[in-house]
């Protein structure tokens, strides 16, 4: 597992190609790109932390969601998210029976 950060400025990894929207979460080892996108103003400089509690809620909610590829998830409703992060975001506003997730 990797170090995670806050997106602070919307963008797409040149590498995986992946889009990272504000607020998300953009995880690495590579320090070194990591210092890259900080100092570029995309991520924070600081290392997010998570509680154990945190970590298992968020493993037990992606279990209950299916990868299908090009960082898309699908959710238990069939509605397909794009980005893991937000995937789970909007799978707990499901849970908390928010319609509009």
């Amino acid at each position: 597992m990797g170090m995670k950060y806050e997106v602070k400025k919307e963008f797409i990894d040149k590498h995986s190609k992946e889009y990272f929207s504000e607020g998300s979460v953009y995880e690495t080892e590579n320090t070194e790109r990591a210092d890259e996108l900080a100092k570029a103003g995309f991520i924070s400089e600081e290392v997010m932390t998570k509680t154990e509690a945190e970590q298992a809620e968020e493993a037990a909610l992606e279990e209950r969601l299916n990868h299908v590829g090009g960082g898309y998830f699908e959710l238990p409703n069939g509605e397909k998210v794009r980005g893991r992060e937000n995937a789970i975001e909007v799978l707990k506003k499901l849970d908390n029976g928010d319609e509009k997730a």
